[in-house]
């Protein structure tokens, strides 16, 4: 089965979706008809799992050239990252938006990120041009010779990973004057706290981290202190969208004195919250963000650590958070979303 949607966009943009089942040796006709159009700016690929396709061994998308979106997902292997995705890049002088998402099941054979972008940085007319990557640190790791080509990165999201970047990473990226506006990130450290709080415009700050790696943190509860009374003040004019999640009790828990830090930020419009209390006397102390002048969209998580009616305790969220507009609690024991089973939910708008 293939198939492919072609969407037409203004001012002569058209966006091309692909999706690869089975396409056997009928691909090379596909992508150059496809290539052919010339007109195709935004490339998004996605393969089967399970098809041969996923390896790049019969897929020349190398055909489409001067891109401004390329989105390759399930279908990264070693000839996607030996050939196909650096020939794409370097022949994409302008791209704006990089994805490049590996299948769950790949090998844990990995490729620098710089190596992917290196004949595009070598290009004499080359140009900083790039605004959008979601890469995974683990299969295409950052490193310092990465910034090159990422002088115009405004928007970073590195997807679930057990690797740090490295230090020397933040380091370069501050000397460039690159200022991200949005970051997604599942491994932080003190150099990544350094190079938020060295400048100001975050928008977006979501940080997702497994609370094993957490604990492996000599510092922990200082860089968390960090994130709250150094890192928001700097970005309280600009940031809306703020994510805690580390949902596990420890350091990272929400503190009145965090939520002070929180008012500071007018522009907030959701907020992921982990907060995880014990019941004393049969009751438990419930987290008033209207105290705090937090109102907006909100995804609040919650972990209760005994058996307590759930209903009757977002009943109480509900009541002691009036000008909230939407609101999710997750409910759970063992309370990690990394533990292979969903948790109870809860919601309204």
């Amino acid at each position: 089965m293939f198939c492919c949607g072609l969407i037409h966009q203004p001012a002569n943009h058209r966006c091309c979706r692909v999706h690869l089942r089975g396409v056997g040796t009928a691909w090379p006709v596909i992508a150059a008809t496809l290539s052919s159009l010339g007109l195709v700016q935004s490339l998004e690929c996605h393969a089967d799992p399970i098809d041969p396709a996923k390896d790049g061994s019969i897929i020349p998308l190398e055909s489409f050239t001067n891109l401004r979106t390329l989105k390759l997902v399930d279908i990264i292997g070693r000839l996607i990252f030996e050939r196909t995705a650096p020939l794409m890049i370097a022949q994409s002088p302008y791209l704006t938006t990089l994805e490049l998402i590996p299948e769950s099941g790949l090998d844990r054979q990995s490729f620098e990120f710089h190596t992917l972008v290196q004949g595009a940085i070598l290009s004499p007319q080359f140009s900083p041009s790039l605004e959008n990557l979601t890469i995974s640190q683990d299969k295409t790791p950052l490193t310092l010779h990465s910034v090159p080509y990422l002088r115009n990165l405004t928007n970073l999201r590195l997807l679930d990973s057990d690797s740090f970047v490295p230090e020397a990473f933040w380091t370069e990226l501050l000397a460039n004057g690159v200022h991200l506006r949005s970051l997604h990130i599942s491994r932080f450290d003190q150099r990544l706290v350094d190079y938020l709080s060295s400048y100001s415009g975050l928008e977006t700050l979501d940080i997702a981290q497994r609370a094993y790696a957490v604990r492996r943190l000599k510092n922990a509860t200082e860089l968390f202190k960090q994130i709250f009374h150094v890192v928001l003040p700097k970005h309280c004019e600009t940031l809306k969208d703020f994510a805690l999640n580390v949902l596990e009790d420890g350091p990272w828990n929400i503190s009145e004195g965090y939520l002070g830090q929180l008012a500071l930020c007018k522009k907030l419009s959701r907020l992921f919250l982990a907060y995880y209390t014990r019941p004393r006397h049969g009751s438990i102390r419930m987290l008033s963000l209207h105290q705090a002048s937090l109102v907006g969209y909100l995804s609040l998580a919650i972990g209760i650590v005994a058996d307590l009616p759930q209903g009757a305790i977002f009943s109480s969220l509900v009541q002691h958070n009036p000008g909230l507009r939407k609101l999710t609690v997750l409910f759970g024991h063992e309370f990690t979303p990394y533990g292979g089973r969903s948790l109870p939910t809860f919601a309204f708008e």
